[in-house]
């Protein structure tokens, strides 16, 4: 449900690291570091909007600590999905029926209750729609592949899938390569440091125009999270393309003290050094939810000067709203770029 749409993104003359745009063609940097071509596209897939297909050799700052800089810009591998009602999709977890549209429409969320996807998790001391929904699809670490693991607990139909879900061959489809089943592509996830040194990448500033007005309420001049529209098995009869998952791998220098804020629709799962750091599954409207990673650091064995990866899945399978919103103080960089 996340709604956002990337301007065509140009590579700019002004950045502080030099970067080509288009396909990788294993040369080397004007530096002379080598591309490693651990990027794993192998030119096979398009890559939107302008983005690098490239690793970006990133040296480290002051201190031996690692700087981002004023601009953090990521590669996301966006899977685009038919839809399942109308598109003639065969993955049930994309676009699963009018009657969940009549569910959305009755308070732009899902209602606590037992419905025909099963019962609905409340999170406690929680009482925004937005919380009703259920956070039982993956476990808590990541398989060999660094790929979210379907969870084997709190099944809603005598044990083969959770309350929006529809078992685990399904699942299986999000975050691999599937001929048939969807098409991958690439797009830059651009985020801009403000004055409190925070990093915002906020589809309502840099969106696409909802302009359909999808579900009672919308304002059709909203910016929201539309990254594919009219590309892979395209919009299907809609104004936008709506059924896709988001998949970004990156890495930080822990400091100490940082956070990462999520807050979007649908389905995200955040893992920190292979472990599940933020869970907020399920068909819902726009959540927010925050890592702090000073309070969670024991349970993600995290220590200060070391580097971590951070793995982010999301999922968009329902059209009535598609948001992203993410703030950070990590320096994030693309995987094998921070030096110690």
């Amino acid at each position: 449900m996340l709604r956002y749409a990337f301007a065509s993104f140009a590579c700019s003359a002004a950045v502080l690291i030099a970067v080509a745009c288009g396909t990788d063609n294993g040369s080397e940097f004007p530096d002379g570091t080598a591309d490693s071509g651990s990027d794993g596209n192998g030119d096979a897939e398009p890559c939107l909007f302008g983005c690098t297909d490239r690793d970006v050799f990133v040296p480290p700052g002051p201190g031996n600590t690692y700087d981002a800089g004023p601009q953090i810009t990521l590669n996301a591998t966006i899977r685009d999905f038919k839809e399942f009602n109308v598109g003639g999709g065969d993955n049930p977890d994309f676009e699963i029926g009018n009657t969940l549209d009549t569910i959305a429409d009755d308070n732009k969320g899902l209602s606590e209750a037992t419905t025909p996807w099963g019962p609905y998790t409340k999170i406690a001391n929680d009482a925004s729609v937005g919380a009703q929904f259920p956070l039982d699809i993956v476990q808590t670490d990541l398989d060999d592949a660094g790929v979210p693991v379907y969870t084997t607990t709190s099944r809603y139909d005598g044990g083969t899938r959770t309350a929006t879900t529809h078992g685990k061959a399904f699942f299986d489809q999000w975050y691999r390569d599937v001929t048939g089943k969807n098409v991958k592509l690439l797009i830059p996830i651009v985020l801009d440091r403000n004055a409190a040194g925070i990093y915002v990448y906020d589809s309502a500033v840099t969106g696409v125009p909802l302009g359909d007005a999808a579900a009672p309420g919308d304002n059709p001049a909203n910016k929201e999270f539309f990254p594919i529209d009219d590309a892979g098995f395209g919009n299907q009869g809609q104004a936008h393309n709506y059924s896709f998952t988001v998949e970004l791998r990156t890495e930080f220098q822990f400091k100490g003290n940082e956070t990462f804020t999520f807050s979007g629709d649908d389905d995200v799962f955040v893992f920190i050094n292979r472990k599940l750091a933020m869970n907020i599954g399920g068909i819902h409207e726009a959540f927010r939810k925050t890592i702090d990673l000073a309070q969670m650091k024991d349970q993600l064995g995290l220590v200060v000067g070391e580097v971590y990866k951070l793995d982010f899945f999301q999922a968009e399978r329902h059209r009535t709203e598609s948001n992203l919103r993410i703030e950070t103080t990590l320096g994030l960089a693309p995987p094998g770029t921070i030096l110690k």
